[in-house]
């Protein structure tokens, strides 16, 4: 990785954000270039030019994901030589002063953005819209049976659904005692939890959670005797 940051400090003086992984190494320069090494210093792609320069540069695997100042997203496959996400705009869920707390990569290659409203979203080209996929709150959310459930296997190495949890659940514990009086509210809420938690799963490509999220969905319409939509789930 060393020869590679050193390559890239002779295409321009100014670099800004730099991101590694185990398969590339990149850096962005303030003429709006970005520039993809192997961690042996070879030259993976041609530079890119964005429409301004990069403000958050990050990569996972052979993914590489990239926000602009004027906040467009880009999301690249190097291995393959091709745009995943090619200039959506974060516009779309920011607004004001907003501002981003946290972007990442998975290494499937689906963008994450939390933002300073407590939202997390991804963006998927399949829909070729953002997605919703964590709102901290949203107290109906929090109400579910299951709000505060953690894949066992993820605990230490959460999955990136698991990552975007708050490590408090002090809005969860409130949202439980307004709702807990009423058990057909409760259900309906857990239900809409959990089938939340699987649709997020799948959009992020996290299979472990996703499989965790649908054992759990199951067993919880299996408690409450809701044949119907077992059957509609396997």
């Amino acid at each position: 990785m060393a020869g590679a940051l050193q390559k890239a400090g002779t295409y321009h003086p100014f670099v800004i954000p730099v991101s590694a992984s185990r398969f590339l190494t990149c850096t962005a320069c303030e003429d709006s270039s970005i520039h993809i090494f192997s961690n042996t210093g070879r030259k993976l792609l041609p530079s890119l030019m964005l429409n301004s320069p990069v403000s958050r540069l990050t990569s996972c695997r052979q993914y590489l994901m990239a926000i602009t100042q004027k906040g467009n997203l880009f999301v690249w496959n190097v291995q393959k030589s091709k745009a995943v996400i090619r200039n959506e705009s974060l516009m779309t869920v920011m607004s004001g002063d907003d501002h981003i707390v946290r972007a990442f990569v998975t290494a499937d290659g689906a963008p994450t953005v939390s933002i300073s409203t407590h939202k997390s979203f991804t963006y998927s080209p399949d829909l070729g819209c953002w997605i919703l996929l964590y709102d901290k709150q949203d107290v109906i959310h929090h109400s579910s049976d299951h709000h505060s459930c953690t894949p066992p296997v993820l605990v230490d190495k959460p999955g990136p659904l698991a990552s975007l949890a708050s490590s408090s659940n002090r809005l969860g514990m409130q949202g439980g005692r307004i709702f807990s009086v009423d058990q057909s509210l409760q259900q309906v809420t857990t239900i809409n939890h959990l089938e939340s938690q699987m649709a997020a799963s799948l959009s992020l490509q996290s299979g472990s959670e996703y499989k965790f999220w649908l054992q759990t969905y199951v067993r919880y319409l299996a408690k409450e005797g809701l044949e119907t939509k077992i059957r509609e789930s396997v």
